[in-house]
């Protein structure tokens, strides 16, 4: 020793971890050493080590520290634990947390929780505590101190890996979307296959969230599932025979975010009615958590699965049955907490195959989805609309003049209202052949275009048991088709409404400009040409050229609802920018 200590200090040192059952006394602060003339720390390579599930946070986050053993079994009586910039000098930085029931307690060198040490000298082989790396440094910190295995075998300066502290003055931001060619997805096609979204992330180095499979020499297979969103609180994959929401074993890695942070995984059950994913009744040990990684940046659970399992009453044979991956992640959990909640920063499902087989993910084709919303979106929003104009602003404006014995205005009509409903019906026929049945989304859309297609198609056949135009029940007709034809545009406006939040759907968010354009338009519209028709009849324009006014009108609106029809269809069809 380098300087003198009174006799009462040499003697707390003698026991600092084991003769105090409550833990190392503050009068090892400095030191962290046990050290006395008797006994002499061990010289070997310490069999004891501080274990991390992350080596880069941000100041305020919480790494998980395990003092435990490489040797299987090998337990140790006590430790006394610091983080420190230089493992020389005293200056402890950052502060422990514990979980409740912990067998370890903090106390107060310099700083309140600023060191942590064990409450009794039972045999341990494991004790996790929480690092919180402090606010108002950003540098290197290790985590350092004396581990004793009995009374006169010790080993002081054990130390952690460097854990890498950013704050956010620094250019590193927790907004910033870190590349993942960190050696995550570098052997993608090669010893592992990857999925993730959005669609080409991986190669892109981009992704929000994303799963690897590969299979282990002993046969069993092996999930990455990873995270790269700053608030994400799980990220899930699902085995399933179909591309969409089934009956299925599903696997979650988890971020807690009670009083401290760390990744867990569960195993749970995906029902499609009722809809939802839930843990009761699931063994957990279908699968295996082999380890986790949490950063300021991401989290990860590395999940082995045995090739033959069985959950719920249902066999799941990896090396013979094809599946497709369902992966989802989102920010909430459930409301008890035993289940992940919505999937609202993204689902996607791959194609169906082998999962030993080692090639690229690909996602189904969306081909259908796209005709389905082309063909609504054009029927609905231009078709339509332009229909409605001929017949409610061009009656008297075009009287007398025809095509092939129909009046002009009834023409325009009829032809608009023709191709609204054939683009109609054959939108909905796509949407079924694609799905296969009923929507389980709680999004109205589905229930919206339902009732939207039964108004369009009984529309015209209406019109077949049209009363002459001097009945007395001609009126009643007019009003009960106008009724239903406006009924089922004002619905299918606000089905596509709600058709751009629809995860499938995968429209940009320009669509709602879009969308909320048109609404405008459509209202000055109708100011302008009531206003024009007005004007008309008071002057009595009842020839058969009729008013130029409201002819420069409907020129004007064919064009503009051309225009954004014509715009809708390349937002539709286009692919979401990935870095939406």
């Amino acid at each position: 020793m380098t300087f003198f200590r009174p006799l009462s200090i040499l003697l707390l040192l003698v026991s600092v971890v084991v003769a105090y059952p409550s833990g190392a006394p503050n009068a090892v602060c400095e030191t962290l050493s046990p050290r006395h003339k008797e006994n002499v720390p061990q010289t070997d390579p310490s069999p004891f080590v501080f274990k991390l599930n992350s080596t880069e946070v941000m100041g305020g986050d919480v790494v998980e520290v395990t003092v435990t053993s490489d040797t299987p079994g090998k337990t140790f009586r006590g430790f006394v634990a610091q983080a420190r910039e230089d493992i020389a000098v005293y200056e402890p930085r950052g502060t422990f947390i514990l979980e409740d029931g912990s067998p370890a307690k903090t106390s107060k060198c310099k700083n309140e929780d600023d060191t942590v040490t064990h409450i009794s000298r039972d045999d341990k082989t494991a004790v996790k505590f929480y690092y919180k790396a402090p606010n108002d440094f950003a540098g290197v910190v290790t985590i350092t101190g004396t581990i004793l295995e009995v009374f006169t075998t010790f080993y002081e300066k054990v130390q952690s890996p460097q854990i890498t502290i950013r704050n956010n003055g620094q250019s590193s931001s927790t907004t910033e979307k870190p590349s993942v060619n960190d050696t995550l997805f570098d052997t993608c096609g090669t010893t592992k296959s990857c999925f993730g979204q959005p669609d080409n992330c991986i190669e892109r180095n981009s992704c929000s969230f994303a799963t690897t499979v590969a299979k282990s020499p002993e046969g069993n297979y092996i999930f990455e599932l990873i995270s790269f969103e700053a608030n994400a609180k799980w990220v899930a994959v699902a085995l399933s025979s179909s591309e969409f929401m089934s009956d299925t074993s599903v696997m979650e890695c988890v971020k807690n975010s009670n009083a401290v942070s760390d990744v867990k995984k569960y195993d749970s059950w995906m029902s499609k009615n009722p809809r939802g994913v839930t843990r009761q009744g699931i063994v957990q040990t279908t699968s295996k958590l082999i380890s986790t990684r949490l950063t300021a940046h991401m989290f990860m659970c590395n999940i082995e699965r045995p090739a033959k399992t069985t959950v719920n009453n249902q066999i799941f044979d990896l090396d013979n049955t094809e599946y497709h991956l369902l992966l989802a992640s989102g920010t909430d959990l459930s409301d008890n907490g035993d289940s992940i909640g919505i999937h609202n920063l993204g689902a996607k499902a791959s194609d169906k195959r082998l999962l030993g087989d080692i090639r690229p993910f690909a996602s189904p084709s969306n081909l259908l989805y796209k005709l389905h919303g082309v063909f609504m979106f054009t029927a609905w929003l231009g078709t339509s609309t332009i229909g409605i104009f001929f017949a409610r602003y061009f009656k008297k404006q075009w009287q007398g003049r025809q095509f092939m014995q129909k009046d002009l205005w009834f023409v325009g009509h009829q032809a608009s209202m023709i191709l609204t409903w054939l683009l109609t019906i054959v939108g909905f026929i796509l949407i079924f052949v694609k799905i296969g049945a009923w929507s389980s989304t709680k999004n109205p859309h589905p229930i919206l275009g339902l009732i939207t297609t039964i108004l369009c198609f009984i529309q015209p056949l209406g019109a077949l048991f049209r009363p002459a135009p001097n009945a007395k029940n001609r009126r009643w007709f007019n009003w009960i088709h106008f009724v239903i034809g406006n009924t089922a545009h004002f619905l299918g406006l606000v089905s596509i409404f709600f058709a751009v939040s629809l995860m499938k759907a995968e429209l940009p968010f320009e669509m709602y400009y879009i969308m909320i354009a048109f609404g405008v338009y459509y209202a000055v519209a109708h100011i302008l040409f009531s206003v024009a028709t007005e004007e008309e009849n008071l002057n009595e324009l009842k020839t058969s050229g009729g008013s130029s006014c409201k002819n420069f009108l409907l020129l004007a609106h064919v064009v503009i609802v051309l225009i954004l029809t014509v715009v809708g269809i390349v937002l539709i069809c286009r692919p979401i920018d990935d870095s939406r």
